[in-house]
């Protein structure tokens, strides 16, 4: 969102704003000999009308907001399937050297997925250029040259990503501000000719007087409060329910027991917006017309989280090679409230996982089962809680032989 917020100084829509003025001008048109002490002209007329027609034609936010949701799932989509390619390459190189050699923490694998995607884009590309040093040694777990090219390639999509979501934010805040600057433009010279219409005709002309009256000219109607406050937390897009006779929303948040302040105020009843904090705060959204505010919707309550860390320094024994018994242990993620875990089973010494499939969602940190023995079994942990899901933690496995 833009530093500093623009504010539209008027409490009609768009659209009434456009029709108003487009009216005035039949009246200013009519009325010009009146108007003619403040220098009202043909040419002023034909000015103002334009001033309208060029605030008709731009494009409302609404439209522009979707492409900003585009964006951000595409670079989500390239930043897991580059999260899943550096968790790729970094497993040969554990199944190679083992977590405590040198080779494998010079790759400095500080749980890439709690990584900003600056960060990460600057990491994923050190990581690519010491795994293609690595590329002789490894090739026997099936890394190729291929595979560091499509790992390159797929290095500049993340970053092209990246740069077209910033592109459409940027884009989305200068029409916004175009567009509220515009309206406000609009609206001052409207309000300007309607309050000397109002002075010259107050005395002598009620039906001329009447029009040039701004909000009496519309029936407001009466106001609910908005319904369905909720918020996506793959885009960060709040939303809310259509109010009938509303003209623009107000979104407001607080920490809980704090002031309320406002986050948003425009015509349509979604909007983009990421808390600047991570923490627990709650949210309400009322309806405007020209009556003023209605009445708030019910108090949303969102625990904002940058980034769901994945579960870490998982632990895998086996307890009983004969029955294929297992334990699992992982941990714990602060703001998850469950775990999920995947298991993958493939061939003894097979050196990358198959399909995973979820054995199961826990509330604790830990799992104990058996497995079927003869086989590779691979584990992966994804947390969660009512807002969102981590990516996929870095994958164990053992080897469970067949006892003779």
């Amino acid at each position: 969102m833009a530093t500093t917020e623009l504010r539209r100084n008027y409490r009609m829509t768009d659209a009434e704003l456009c029709m108003f003025a487009s009216n005035l001008c039949n009246f200013l048109t009519r009325d010009m000999t009146d108007f003619a002490p403040i220098g009202l002209t043909a040419p002023k007329v034909t000015s103002f009308k334009a001033l309208g027609d060029a605030f008709e034609v731009l494009s409302p936010d609404g439209s522009i907001i979707g492409d900003v949701m585009i964006t951000t799932e595409d670079k989500k989509s390239v930043r897991e399937q580059l999260l899943a390619t550096i968790r790729a390459m970094a497993l040969r190189v554990e199944q190679k050297w083992g977590t405590n050699s040198g080779k494998y923490r010079r790759l400095d694998l500080r749980t890439p997925s709690n990584l900003t995607d600056d960060v990460l884009l600057v990491t994923a590309r050190t990581i690519h250029s010491k795994i293609t040093e690595y590329l002789p040694d490894l090739a026997d777990l099936g890394l190729t040259q291929l595979m560091l090219d499509d790992f390159e390639a797929l290095n500049e999509q993340f970053e092209l990503a990246k740069n077209a979501q910033s592109d459409a934010i940027a884009l989305r805040d200068e029409k916004k501000d175009e567009r509220i600057n515009k309206g406000n433009e609009l609206y001052k010279l409207l309000s300007f000719y309607c309050n000397y219409g109002k002075l010259i005709y107050e005395k002598t002309s009620p039906a001329k007087y009447n029009d040039y009256l701004i909000y009496d000219s519309f029936n407001a109607g009466t106001l609910t409060a908005p319904e369905n406050l909720t918020v996506d937390v793959s885009t960060m897009i709040f939303s809310w329910d259509e109010v009938e006779n509303a003209t623009s929303y107000q979104l407001e948040t607080s920490i809980v027991g704090a002031e309320w302040e406002e986050i948003y105020s425009g015509e349509e009843n979604f909007v983009n917006y990421v808390p600047p904090v991570e923490g627990l705060r709650q949210y309400r959204v009322r309806a405007r017309n020209s009556n003023g505010y209605g009445p708030s919707s019910v108090v949303m309550h969102y625990n904002y989280v940058a980034i769901l860390p994945a579960p870490g320094y998982i632990s895998l024994s086996v307890i009983n090679a004969t029955t294929g018994a297992i334990a699992l242990n992982w941990e714990e993620v602060a703001t998850a409230e469950f775990y999920r875990l995947y298991h993958s089973q493939v061939a003894l010494n097979a050196p990358d996982p198959g399909e995973y499939t979820m054995l199961g969602e826990f509330t604790v940190a830990s799992y104990s089962g058996t497995v079927n023995t003869g086989y590779r079994h691979w584990f992966q942990v994804i947390c969660g809680n009512s807002q969102k899901l981590s990516v996929a933690s870095d994958a164990v496995y053992v080897d469970i032989p067949l006892v003779p």
